[in-house]
This record gives structure tokens, C-alpha cells and sequence, in this order.
């Protein structure tokens, strides 16, 4: 009965988006799937790799920091997106493959469960960043289901991107964000 009561309605778009992103991949096929996954990916790690240093310099009297590092989230995120939406339409252009096999179709639907997960953690995450009053997924399922899957996500990632470029800095604020938002997690599920 506790998850009936804390079910919002934010958790139905989540739904909606994970049933859709599966049906999109099961219609379009394991390629153009893996292209998107992949861009998800990528999207994800370089988003919040650099999102303090887009605006980060940029002050502002009207906007608060945190609705700074919003916005440079979202244009990274949707501009890695975008640039790998692109790659795919080039790459189906020349390679088009339906699903005909029961493997292809059950690499589709796998390629689009990690998909929708990526990018619904993407969203859980870039709403943390704004005041908590403010974040439309503040108590619901969903925070609780993809929270710490974008963060995990990044860690993984920056251990192979620091092998390519060794000189890079792990951006702390998602470090910090990360345990900060967990514990306080973890703490308000022992006292419910």
C-alpha cells in the first residue's frame, strides 16, 4: 500500500516514456538502437562531466547557480543527443536492418530497457540540481528507482575516460551530490 500512495503522477510519464523508448526499439532495430543507446551514454557522462563549466562563469542576479547548472546539463545533454541522433541517421542510411530473429528482437528490447534507464536518470538527476521544492520528481518512484543510476553511470565512465585522457578531473559536485542525495535517501526510507 506504500507504493500506491507514493506513486505520482510524474511516475506515470516514466512509465509512458519506458514503455515507448521499448516499443521505438523493438520498431527500429538493434543498430539504430545501439546508436542510441550509446548517445544516451555519452550524453550522460559528458553532461555531467562539464555541466558547472558551461555557465559556471556566467553570473546572473536572476538565475540562482542551481538553475545555472540546470540549463547547462540540458544543452550538453541535448546537444550530445542531437550530434548522436545525427551519427544514426547517417549510419541508417547506409546499413538498414529490421529485427527478423528472436535474438535481434530480444537485443532490441534489452538495448531499449538500458536506454529508457539512462535517460530517465538523466532526468531524475538534472531536477536534484534545482531547489528541492522545485524538482517535479521530489518523492516519487522514480527518484528512488534512477537517482543513483546516472551517478553510477558517470563513475564507471570516468574511470575509462581518465584511461584515454589521463589529465581529466572528476567533477566533485556529482561525486558530492551523489552521496549527499543517497544518504539523505537512505536515511528517509529507515524513517518511513
Amino acid at each position: 500500500m506504500k507504493i500506491i500512495g507514493s506513486f505520482l503522477f510524474i511516475d506515470l510519464l516514466s512509465i509512458f516514456l519506458i514503455l515507448r523508448i521499448i516499443y521505438i526499439a523493438l520498431k527500429e532495430g538493434l543498430i539504430s538502437e545501439g546508436i542510441k543507446v550509446i548517445g544516451s551514454w555519452c550524453a550522460l557522462f559528458f553532461s555531467l562531466q562539464y555541466y558547472p563549466l558551461l555557465l559556471g562563469g556566467f553570473k546572473s542576479k536572476i538565475l540562482k547557480r542551481e538553475y545555472l547548472d540546470f540549463f547547462s546539463f540540458f544543452i550538453i545533454f541535448g546537444g550530445s543527443l542531437l550530434f548522436f541522433s545525427l551519427l544514426r541517421r547517417i549510419i541508417t542510411t547506409f546499413v538498414k536492418r529490421q529485427n527478423n530473429t528472436l535474438i535481434e528482437n530480444v537485443a532490441s528490447f534489452l538495448l531499449g530497457v538500458i536506454r529508457a534507464g539512462i535517460l530517465l536518470s538523466a532526468f531524475v538527476f538534472s531536477f536534484s540540481l534545482l531547489p528541492p521544492k522545485e524538482n517535479i520528481f521530489r518523492g516519487s518512484l522514480s527518484l528512488k528507482a534512477f537517482y543513483r543510476l546516472a551517478p553510477r553511470i558517470y563513475l564507471y565512465s570516468f574511470g575509462v575516460y581518465k584511461k584515454l585522457y589521463p589529465q581529466a578531473k572528476l567533477n566533485k559536485e556529482v561525486g558530492r551530490n551523489y552521496e549527499v542525495k543517497g544518504d539523505l535517501s537512505r536515511s528517509n526510507q529507515k524513517g518511513d
